[in-house]
């Protein structure tokens, strides 16, 4: 998208240069400001080559530009689907962890990691994403992005360490029972367990409101396109009634 962007501004350049290049000769032409008339070149000859050149390059700028219009809309519509998705796995992450405190069960070492791995794939995947606009209400939904995105990014990234944490923890716990030489089961009634399902939930509360903010103000700048409130109620009600039929 940068390279459309980078296109069109020249061609933009290039079409106006040509477009005063033909309307000078053609005054020219009419008024014989200038005389130039050889045996092999006149102003005639070099009006339709500008004016050749002119209608070619708006051609051309009007190619690009329908392009960059595509470019734009399936950017913007990768960006809210990543957003969202990190919204979802992030609320997975949050359910499961206070699912965990209420369970009092055997604790799972790997209880989030595969949700942290989809983390991590989701924000590389984002930053992957080309969106350079250059219109106004355009730039507003990259400003957005420019405050929020770098704090999510580095918010989520620490997923992946929050996981090994957990991991751990429950490690801790089992060698304090060993020496100790007591043969139990880790739960997640566990101290250092459940202090770290505590912390991993209170990460997730900044993240989630940023990410709403993000979300709701792209949808708003599309005048509603994508139907945010919509789609996190459905989120949130899925989490809900899935704990309803535990």
């Amino acid at each position: 998208m940068e390279l459309c962007t980078n296109t069109i501004k020249k061609l933009s350049i290039a079409t106006v240069v040509t477009f005063f290049m033909t309307y000078l000769i053609s005054l020219n032409i009419e008024n014989s400001f200038i005389i130039f008339n050889t045996k092999w070149l006149s102003f005639n000859f070099i009006f339709t080559i500008t004016s050749g050149a002119f209608v070619s390059l708006l051609i051309v700028l009007i190619c690009e530009y329908i392009k960059y219009l595509h470019l734009k809309r399936n950017a913007e519509i990768a960006i809210v689907l990543k957003l969202a998705n990190l919204f979802g796995q992030i609320l997975i992450i949050k359910y499961t962890c206070k699912r965990a405190l209420h369970s009092h069960g055997i604790a799972n070492k790997y209880l989030i990691q595969s949700t942290c791995n989809n983390i991590s794939i989701i924000t590389d995947d984002i930053s992957g994403i080309d969106y350079t606009p250059f219109f106004e209400k355009s730039n507003r939904i990259k400003t957005i992005l420019n405050k929020y995105l770098p704090k999510i990014s580095n918010s989520t990234k620490t997923f992946s360490r929050d996981s090994y944490e957990f991991q751990l923890a429950i490690t801790e716990e089992e060698l304090s029972l060993l020496q100790q030489h007591k043969e139990e089961i880790i739960t997640y009634d566990a101290a250092k367990v459940r202090n770290e399902l505590i912390c991993i939930i209170n990460k997730t509360l900044p993240i989630l409101n940023d990410l709403d903010i993000v979300l709701s103000q792209i949808d708003k700048n599309c005048d509603n396109r994508y139907h945010w409130q919509s789609v996190k109620e459905s989120l949130y009600t899925y989490q809900d009634n899935y704990d309803s039929h535990k």
